[in-house]
Protein backbone atom coordinates (compact mmCIF):
# COMPACT_ATOMS: atom_id res chain seq x y z
CA UNK A 1 0.00 0.00 0.00
CA UNK A 2 2.80 2.40 0.89
CA UNK A 3 4.43 2.07 -2.08
CA UNK A 4 1.65 2.57 -4.24
CA UNK A 5 0.36 5.98 -2.45
CA UNK A 6 4.27 7.29 -2.74
CA UNK A 7 4.34 6.46 -6.19
CA UNK A 8 1.17 7.65 -6.92
CA UNK A 9 2.03 10.84 -5.08
CA UNK A 10 5.11 11.29 -6.81
CA UNK A 11 3.33 10.47 -10.14
CA UNK A 12 1.13 13.44 -9.28
CA UNK A 13 3.57 16.24 -7.90
CA UNK A 14 5.68 15.49 -11.43
CA UNK A 15 2.08 16.15 -13.48
CA UNK A 16 1.37 19.60 -11.39
CA UNK A 17 5.10 19.96 -11.77
CA UNK A 18 4.62 20.60 -15.79
CA UNK A 19 2.25 24.02 -14.97
CA UNK A 20 5.55 25.95 -13.47
CA UNK A 21 7.92 26.37 -16.42
CA UNK A 22 10.66 28.49 -15.30
CA UNK A 23 13.63 28.49 -17.92
CA UNK A 24 16.02 26.34 -15.77
CA UNK A 25 13.60 23.40 -15.70
CA UNK A 26 12.57 24.44 -19.12
CA UNK A 27 16.05 23.84 -20.46
CA UNK A 28 16.06 20.51 -18.76
CA UNK A 29 13.10 19.61 -20.53
CA UNK A 30 14.44 20.09 -24.16
CA UNK A 31 16.28 17.03 -23.90
CA UNK A 32 14.86 14.15 -24.19
CA UNK A 33 15.67 12.38 -20.56
CA UNK A 34 14.51 15.38 -19.05
CA UNK A 35 11.34 15.27 -21.10
CA UNK A 36 10.99 11.86 -20.41
CA UNK A 37 11.28 12.19 -16.66
CA UNK A 38 9.49 15.33 -16.24
CA UNK A 39 7.12 15.31 -19.03
CA UNK A 40 6.12 19.14 -21.19
CA UNK A 41 2.80 19.59 -20.79
CA UNK A 42 0.15 19.36 -18.20
CA UNK A 43 -2.75 17.12 -19.02
CA UNK A 44 -5.21 16.68 -16.50
CA UNK A 45 -6.49 13.28 -17.83
CA UNK A 46 -3.51 11.48 -16.60
CA UNK A 47 -4.73 11.36 -13.27
CA UNK A 48 -7.24 9.02 -14.11
CA UNK A 49 -4.37 6.89 -15.42
CA UNK A 50 -2.55 7.09 -12.18
CA UNK A 51 -5.27 6.25 -10.54
CA UNK A 52 -6.18 3.11 -12.39
CA UNK A 53 -2.63 1.86 -12.20
CA UNK A 54 -2.68 2.75 -8.29
CA UNK A 55 -6.71 0.82 -7.94
CA UNK A 56 -4.35 -2.32 -9.84
CA UNK A 57 -1.82 -2.25 -7.98
CA UNK A 58 -3.87 -2.45 -4.74
CA UNK A 59 -6.07 -5.30 -6.23
CA UNK A 60 -2.85 -7.56 -6.59
CA UNK A 61 -1.30 -6.69 -3.63
CA UNK A 62 -4.16 -7.27 -2.14
CA UNK A 63 -5.04 -10.77 -4.05
CA UNK A 64 -1.16 -11.48 -3.17
CA UNK A 65 -2.30 -11.34 0.96
CA UNK A 66 -5.24 -13.02 0.24
CA UNK A 67 -3.05 -15.70 -1.63
CA UNK A 68 -0.43 -15.87 1.08
CA UNK A 69 -3.20 -16.57 4.21
CA UNK A 70 -3.18 -20.36 5.52
CA UNK A 71 -5.96 -22.06 4.38
CA UNK A 72 -8.08 -23.54 6.74
CA UNK A 73 -8.76 -27.37 6.45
Amino acid sequence: LRVGLVVFGLTCAIEFGQLWQPSGLESVRGHWVGQVLLGSTFDGRDFLGYGLGLAIALGLESSRRSEDQPKDR
